[in-house]
């Protein structure tokens, strides 16, 4: 009983009651006094615009973004966004439509997506306040190249680009301490002791450090603090 127009110009014809369930704006603007199609009605403003007899709202989003807000208003399955920066424009039109139950279908793609893309989940997640998301992206940032474009990117502002970069700094140096810190450490016959000893091999202690090893274990572990940093 209404129609809504894209921005690119795709006409919807869709329900009111529909709409008016899914979104309180919807509701309240549905809930106004609604003009004639008939030019003598004097009710009828010269903005307004009608095609078979029904009144057409203009949306200045395009036609995917509004079929995908439309969908999921709708008892029915959504069509599939592959791009993130189509993910960010559906957001900004639910949020501005109040359209909160589609929050829950935006993680989901979200966090789905994580593996391929962490850095453009991270970026729309904190620019649309879904922390959550945000905390298990920036956790996905730590496996991939700290030069990994995203066009989301653009979503963050320097501040917050400065945090994810801590983040990363700080699991870099959480890494390297398990290798500085022995508390984990267990006596292992053979390779360490809280004694020093000697059999094949000359057992030495590392400085600050009560455990006594071979010098391979300590050369070990300072090769894997170079490549906990470095990865």
């Amino acid at each position: 009983d209404v129609i809504l127009r894209s921005g690119d110009g795709v006409d919807f014809r869709v329900f009111k009651t529909v709409l008016s369930l899914a979104s309180p704006l919807f509701n309240d603007m549905f809930s106004l006094p609604q003009a004639s199609p008939y030019k003598n009605s004097q009710q009828q403003s010269d903005c307004d615009q009608y095609r078979d007899g029904l009144l057409v709202i203009p949306f200045t989003e395009d036609s995917q973004t509004l079929e995908f807000i439309l969908r999921s208003c709708y008892p029915l399955r959504s069509p599939k966004i592959s791009e993130l920066t189509d993910i960010s424009k559906v957001l900004v039109a639910s949020r501005k439509y109040q359209i909160e139950a589609f929050d829950d279908v935006a993680e989901g793609m979200l966090e789905a997506a994580i593996p391929e893309d962490p850095f453009g989940v991270y970026a729309i997640a904190v620019h649309f306040g879904l922390h959550d998301i945000a905390d298990r992206a920036a956790r996905g940032t730590v496996k991939k190249p700290l030069l990994t474009f995203s066009k989301s990117l653009s979503e963050l502002s320097v501040e917050q680009y400065y945090h994810l970069l801590k983040y990363r700094e700080d699991c870099s140096i959480a890494a390297i301490t398990v290798t500085k810190n022995t508390d984990w450490f267990e006596p292992c016959f053979n390779t360490l002791t809280l004694n020093g000893r000697c059999c094949q091999n000359c057992y030495v202690r590392r400085e600050n450090s009560k455990w006594y090893a071979p010098s391979f274990v300590w050369e070990f572990l300072s090769r894997a603090a170079t490549g906990l940093r470095d990865r």
